[in-house]
């Protein structure tokens, strides 16, 4: 089962966020940055039905590293991250080391904050 959504990335964002809060029982806002996560959660904010999570999609990697720091001191304000990972497709693979390097250091911080053993 997937239950992460870019509710933020939609056209209307607002609008289907009030949907989702009424519809269903819970939804995974991923975004797709730390600087996204930023404005996305002053706008759509957490509930108890709709997780909002900072992230850094690896299909970004190349152009957001430069926000990993930031990534990483969100991370010690939420209780989970998402949109992070490793995509070696042909498209991608060229920025699959610095994808590593970027979900390296989220495991790290994950262990250090209590939450990959």
């Amino acid at each position: 089962m997937d239950f992460h959504c870019h509710l933020d990335l939609y056209p209307d964002a607002r609008k289907v966020y009030s949907e989702a809060s009424n519809r269903v029982e819970f939804v995974w806002l991923v975004t797709t940055s730390p600087r996204a996560f930023a404005a996305t959660s002053k706008v759509l904010p957490a509930t108890d039905k709709i997780f909002v999570s900072p992230g850094l999609h690896p299909e970004v990697a190349d152009k957001k590293s430069g926000e990993l720091d930031l990534l990483l001191l969100q991370m010690e304000g939420c209780s989970g991250v998402g949109e992070v990972g490793l995509d070696g497709s042909a498209r991608y693979r060229q920025h699959f080391d610095l994808q590593i390097d970027i979900l390296r250091a989220v495991l790290q911080k994950s262990a250090t904050l209590g939450g990959v053993s």
